[in-house]
Order: C-alpha cells, then sequence, then structure tokens
C-alpha cells in the first residue's frame, strides 16, 4: 500500500529544498544569479508539483508516471546545482547540504517507484 505519511514527508523535503535553493540563489554574485536562478526554482518547483501529484494520484500507474517525471527534474538539478559547486562565493555547507537533500529525495522516490510497480502486477 502506497503509504501516506511517506509521501508526506517526501513531499515536506522536497518543498524545504525549493525554499532552501531560494535562499541559497541569494547569496550568488549578480553575473551567476540571473544564470542559474530560474533554472534551479523552476526544476525545484517541478519536483515539489510532481510529488504532491503522485500523492494524489488515484491509480498506481499515474503515480509511477509522476515519480518517473519528478526523478527527471532531480537529475536536471542535480546537474544544474552541481555546476554552482564552482561560483565562487557559495559557501561549501549550503552547497553540500543542497547535494544531500537532492539525493535523499531522489533515494526516497526510487524506493517508492519500486514499490509501486512491485505492487502494480
Amino acid at each position: 500500500m502506497w503509504d501516506f505519511n511517506k509521501t508526506v514527508d517526501t513531499y515536506q523535503l522536497s518543498f524545504e529544498l525549493l525554499v532552501n535553493m531560494w535562499k541559497s540563489i541569494a547569496s550568488f554574485a549578480r553575473e551567476y544569479k540571473y544564470t542559474f536562478w530560474e533554472r534551479i526554482i523552476n526544476y525545484s518547483l517541478d519536483i515539489t508539483s510532481e510529488i504532491y501529484l503522485a500523492k494524489d494520484a488515484f491509480l498506481t500507474k499515474e503515480k509511477i508516471e509522476h515519480i518517473d517525471k519528478a526523478l527527471k527534474w532531480i537529475a536536471l538539478l542535480w546537474v544544474v546545482w552541481k555546476a554552482c559547486g564552482e561560483i565562487p562565493n557559495i559557501s561549501t555547507n549550503i552547497y553540500v547540504g543542497q547535494i544531500e537533500t537532492i539525493a535523499n529525495i531522489s533515494k526516497q522516490l526510487r524506493l517508492r517507484h519500486d514499490y509501486c510497480e512491485r505492487n502494480n502486477k
């Protein structure tokens, strides 16, 4: 059975990622801020939206589709955020913290994806 509490935890974690990304971008130098800002925020919003839609989906097939989309956005966010690691004025603690959060969300979604596929047969 799809565990509602775990999904809410993943949703909450993705929402916190969105807020923390927003705060992290505020510290970027101007020349980097506008290069990365839109993509990071959009990817973070897309991740949060897809997790919310997966939570509300009735059919397992729909849940899997939304989880797959969220995983795609996470992969794209990972690439952009890794590039941000080269920005001189970003704190190592902020950078590493966000990488860990992205990895945690990804791990949780992959586990949910596997669970849904096993129980969809």
